[in-house]
Protein backbone atom coordinates (compact mmCIF):
# COMPACT_ATOMS: atom_id res chain seq x y z
CA UNK A 1 0.00 0.00 0.00
CA UNK A 2 1.28 3.42 -0.95
CA UNK A 3 1.64 5.92 1.86
CA UNK A 4 0.56 9.55 1.44
CA UNK A 5 3.18 11.73 2.94
CA UNK A 6 2.27 15.37 3.72
CA UNK A 7 5.29 17.52 3.54
CA UNK A 8 5.65 20.98 4.95
CA UNK A 9 5.10 22.34 1.46
CA UNK A 10 1.76 20.53 1.21
CA UNK A 11 0.62 21.87 4.55
CA UNK A 12 1.50 25.44 3.60
CA UNK A 13 -0.37 25.10 0.28
CA UNK A 14 -3.43 23.70 2.06
CA UNK A 15 -3.34 26.55 4.58
CA UNK A 16 -3.09 29.16 1.83
CA UNK A 17 -5.97 27.53 -0.05
CA UNK A 18 -8.08 27.56 3.12
CA UNK A 19 -7.36 31.22 3.74
CA UNK A 20 -8.23 32.07 0.12
CA UNK A 21 -11.51 30.14 0.45
CA UNK A 22 -12.42 32.02 3.63
CA UNK A 23 -11.59 35.35 1.97
CA UNK A 24 -13.76 34.44 -1.03
CA UNK A 25 -16.66 33.52 1.24
CA UNK A 26 -16.36 36.79 3.18
CA UNK A 27 -16.04 38.80 -0.05
CA UNK A 28 -19.13 37.07 -1.48
CA UNK A 29 -21.04 37.99 1.68
CA UNK A 30 -20.19 41.66 1.43
CA UNK A 31 -20.70 41.82 -2.35
CA UNK A 32 -23.91 39.81 -2.70
CA UNK A 33 -25.61 38.73 0.50
CA UNK A 34 -25.06 41.81 2.71
CA UNK A 35 -26.69 44.31 0.25
CA UNK A 36 -29.67 41.99 -0.15
CA UNK A 37 -29.98 41.73 3.61
CA UNK A 38 -29.94 45.53 3.90
CA UNK A 39 -32.64 45.81 1.21
CA UNK A 40 -34.77 43.24 3.02
CA UNK A 41 -34.45 45.15 6.29
CA UNK A 42 -35.35 48.42 4.51
CA UNK A 43 -38.41 46.82 2.88
CA UNK A 44 -39.44 45.35 6.21
CA UNK A 45 -39.25 48.81 7.80
CA UNK A 46 -41.31 50.32 4.97
CA UNK A 47 -43.89 47.53 5.26
CA UNK A 48 -44.19 48.10 9.01
CA UNK A 49 -44.66 51.84 8.46
CA UNK A 50 -47.27 51.21 5.75
CA UNK A 51 -49.18 48.81 8.00
CA UNK A 52 -49.20 51.40 10.78
CA UNK A 53 -50.56 54.04 8.37
CA UNK A 54 -53.25 51.62 7.18
CA UNK A 55 -54.27 50.96 10.77
CA UNK A 56 -54.56 54.71 11.41
CA UNK A 57 -56.70 55.20 8.29
CA UNK A 58 -58.92 52.25 9.22
CA UNK A 59 -59.37 53.71 12.70
CA UNK A 60 -60.40 57.07 11.20
CA UNK A 61 -62.82 55.34 8.83
CA UNK A 62 -64.37 53.44 11.73
CA UNK A 63 -64.94 56.76 13.51
CA UNK A 64 -66.49 58.28 10.38
CA UNK A 65 -68.80 55.28 9.97
CA UNK A 66 -70.21 56.04 13.40
CA UNK A 67 -71.33 59.49 12.21
CA UNK A 68 -74.93 59.74 10.95
CA UNK A 69 -75.68 59.92 7.24
CA UNK A 70 -75.65 63.55 6.07
CA UNK A 71 -79.24 63.46 4.84
CA UNK A 72 -80.38 62.01 8.17
CA UNK A 73 -78.15 64.15 10.38
CA UNK A 74 -79.39 66.75 12.85
CA UNK A 75 -77.86 69.49 10.67
CA UNK A 76 -80.38 68.70 7.94
CA UNK A 77 -83.33 67.78 10.16
CA UNK A 78 -83.30 70.87 12.36
CA UNK A 79 -82.08 73.46 9.84
CA UNK A 80 -85.18 75.20 8.45
CA UNK A 81 -83.12 77.18 5.92
CA UNK A 82 -82.35 74.10 3.81
CA UNK A 83 -85.68 73.42 2.15
CA UNK A 84 -87.14 70.01 1.47
CA UNK A 85 -87.58 70.23 -2.30
CA UNK A 86 -86.49 73.09 -4.52
CA UNK A 87 -89.82 74.97 -3.98
CA UNK A 88 -89.22 77.49 -6.77
CA UNK A 89 -92.78 78.84 -6.69
CA UNK A 90 -92.45 79.80 -3.02
CA UNK A 91 -89.02 81.25 -3.70
CA UNK A 92 -90.29 83.45 -6.54
CA UNK A 93 -93.01 84.75 -4.22
CA UNK A 94 -90.32 85.71 -1.71
CA UNK A 95 -88.46 87.55 -4.49
CA UNK A 96 -91.66 89.32 -5.49
CA UNK A 97 -92.13 90.53 -1.92
CA UNK A 98 -88.57 91.88 -1.93
CA UNK A 99 -89.23 93.66 -5.23
CA UNK A 100 -92.34 95.32 -3.81
CA UNK A 101 -90.54 96.54 -0.70
CA UNK A 102 -87.77 98.12 -2.79
CA UNK A 103 -87.52 100.01 -6.06
CA UNK A 104 -85.94 96.96 -7.66
CA UNK A 105 -86.69 95.16 -10.90
CA UNK A 106 -85.38 91.65 -11.48
CA UNK A 107 -84.54 91.46 -15.17
CA UNK A 108 -83.19 87.93 -15.47
CA UNK A 109 -82.72 84.82 -13.33
CA UNK A 110 -80.53 81.86 -14.25
CA UNK A 111 -80.27 78.53 -12.45
CA UNK A 112 -77.49 75.94 -12.54
CA UNK A 113 -78.08 72.79 -10.47
CA UNK A 114 -75.37 70.61 -8.95
CA UNK A 115 -75.56 67.36 -6.98
CA UNK A 116 -73.61 67.62 -3.71
CA UNK A 117 -74.40 64.42 -1.81
CA UNK A 118 -74.25 61.55 -2.37
CA UNK A 119 -72.19 61.47 -5.56
CA UNK A 120 -74.65 59.09 -7.21
CA UNK A 121 -77.09 60.57 -9.77
CA UNK A 122 -79.58 57.73 -9.18
CA UNK A 123 -79.68 58.17 -5.38
CA UNK A 124 -83.22 58.53 -4.05
CA UNK A 125 -82.31 61.18 -1.46
CA UNK A 126 -80.04 63.98 -2.60
CA UNK A 127 -78.64 67.25 -1.34
CA UNK A 128 -78.60 69.66 -4.27
CA UNK A 129 -77.07 73.08 -4.79
CA UNK A 130 -78.43 75.65 -7.22
CA UNK A 131 -76.23 78.49 -8.38
CA UNK A 132 -78.62 81.36 -9.04
CA UNK A 133 -77.75 84.45 -11.05
CA UNK A 134 -79.82 87.66 -10.76
CA UNK A 135 -79.66 90.68 -13.07
CA UNK A 136 -81.37 93.55 -11.25
CA UNK A 137 -82.01 97.27 -11.79
CA UNK A 138 -82.71 99.76 -9.01
CA UNK A 139 -83.25 103.48 -8.48
CA UNK A 140 -80.45 103.74 -5.94
CA UNK A 141 -77.35 101.97 -4.74
CA UNK A 142 -79.05 101.60 -1.37
CA UNK A 143 -81.86 99.55 -2.94
CA UNK A 144 -79.33 97.26 -4.60
CA UNK A 145 -77.55 96.69 -1.29
CA UNK A 146 -80.87 96.12 0.51
CA UNK A 147 -81.87 93.54 -2.10
CA UNK A 148 -78.66 91.58 -1.52
CA UNK A 149 -79.08 91.88 2.25
CA UNK A 150 -82.65 90.54 2.13
CA UNK A 151 -81.53 87.64 -0.03
CA UNK A 152 -79.03 86.65 2.65
CA UNK A 153 -81.47 87.22 5.51
CA UNK A 154 -84.38 85.37 3.88
CA UNK A 155 -86.15 82.24 5.09
CA UNK A 156 -83.99 79.91 3.06
CA UNK A 157 -80.23 79.72 3.09
CA UNK A 158 -78.57 81.78 0.34
CA UNK A 159 -74.81 82.15 0.13
CA UNK A 160 -73.80 85.21 -1.91
CA UNK A 161 -70.67 84.30 -3.88
CA UNK A 162 -70.30 87.24 -6.28
CA UNK A 163 -71.72 90.75 -6.82
CA UNK A 164 -71.00 93.10 -9.71
CA UNK A 165 -72.31 96.66 -9.28
CA UNK A 166 -72.84 99.08 -12.13
CA UNK A 167 -73.99 102.71 -12.23
CA UNK A 168 -74.69 104.93 -15.22
CA UNK A 169 -76.08 108.40 -15.80
CA UNK A 170 -76.78 110.81 -18.65
CA UNK A 171 -77.49 114.53 -18.84
CA UNK A 172 -81.14 113.90 -19.69
CA UNK A 173 -81.93 111.28 -17.06
CA UNK A 174 -81.25 110.34 -13.47
CA UNK A 175 -78.61 107.81 -12.51
CA UNK A 176 -79.52 104.15 -12.84
CA UNK A 177 -78.06 101.35 -10.80
CA UNK A 178 -77.78 97.70 -11.73
CA UNK A 179 -76.05 94.61 -10.47
CA UNK A 180 -75.44 90.97 -11.21
CA UNK A 181 -75.73 88.84 -8.09
CA UNK A 182 -74.62 85.21 -7.96
CA UNK A 183 -75.80 83.12 -5.01
CA UNK A 184 -75.84 79.47 -3.97
CA UNK A 185 -79.03 77.85 -2.70
CA UNK A 186 -79.25 74.41 -1.06
CA UNK A 187 -82.20 72.01 -0.93
CA UNK A 188 -83.14 68.36 -0.49
CA UNK A 189 -84.40 66.55 -3.57
CA UNK A 190 -86.13 63.26 -4.34
CA UNK A 191 -83.85 61.86 -7.06
CA UNK A 192 -83.16 64.77 -9.47
CA UNK A 193 -86.77 65.91 -9.64
CA UNK A 194 -86.50 68.74 -7.11
CA UNK A 195 -89.50 67.26 -5.29
CA UNK A 196 -89.46 66.95 -1.48
CA UNK A 197 -87.87 63.93 0.17
CA UNK A 198 -90.46 61.83 2.00
CA UNK A 199 -90.13 61.73 5.79
CA UNK A 200 -89.11 58.35 7.22
CA UNK A 201 -91.24 57.11 10.08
Amino acid sequence: MNKVIFTKKHLVAAGVAGIVLVVLIIASWFLMIAPKSTQIQHKATELKKTNEEIQLVEAELDKLKENPDLLNSEVIKVAPVITNGVQLEAYFKDLENIDKSLDISVQKIQFEHELLYPQEPNAEKQLQKSKVGFDIIGDSAKDIISFVDQLEQGKRFMKIVDITYRASSTEDSDSTYSATVVAEMYYLSHYETGKPVADEK
